[in-house]
């Protein structure tokens, strides 16, 4: 009998967290897959470093002007430098903050979200295309503990994963379904 895929979710606002710190590297972006026989976590993160990437310049260039600033104002001083120069330091500083921001919070999320939608898996041999980060076997799961940001699924060995998700609630709430399908088969995963 062939294995039957249950559905999954993948999105710019899910990640698994592999240690205390990853939060503040790219980690964002994964997807989590359900078959009746596994629980298969695909990792997109060179999608949503390349998404952000544009954002990361303009992180670079913002520090290069305003550490061009500080130096100059520091060898010149503010009282002689020229009023134009000084309004043209701000507006720059200004200009490539906002420009940073913008990427950051607003079009480099769109451009990543777009792109992982855009690999939408209905089926498992569209999902054994794609390069596995964690592959958990329905019968050596122990247990799945769900937050309402954080799914810790425990292995048999004591092995812990962790995902993080900031889902919204439709998503989230699909999610959960999917979780709660996966794991009321027979013999069925305690849910926590």
């Amino acid at each position: 009998m062939e294995e039957q895929f249950l559905g999954g979710i993948a999105s710019v606002r899910i990640y698994r967290r592999t240690n205390p710190f990853s939060v503040f590297v790219n980690s964002w972006g994964y997807g989590i897959y359900f078959t009746e026989n596994r629980l298969i976590g695909v990792s997109y993160r060179k999608i949503t470093s390349q998404a952000f990437r544009p954002a990361y310049v303009s992180l670079l260039i913002y520090l290069i002007v305003v550490a061009s600033g500080s130096i100059l104002v520091w060898l010149i001083g503010v009282p002689t430098l020229d009023i134009p120069l000084r309004r043209g330091l701000a507006l720059l500083t200004i200009g490539f903050g906002f420009l940073f921001l913008g990427f950051m919070y607003y079009l480099s999320p769109k451009r990543a979200s777009k792109q992982i939608e855009r690999i939408t898996v209905t089926s498992i041999q569209e999902l054994e295309k794609l390069q596995n980060d964690v592959l958990l076997d329905r019968n050596r799961i122990w247990s799945v503990r769900l937050g309402r940001r954080v799914i810790k699924v425990r292995m048999q060995t004591g092995q812990t994963y962790t995902f993080v998700n900031r889902l919204r609630r439709g998503d989230r709430e699909s999610l959960m379904g999917l979780i709660h399908r996966f794991c009321a088969q027979n013999p069925s995963i305690f849910i926590e």
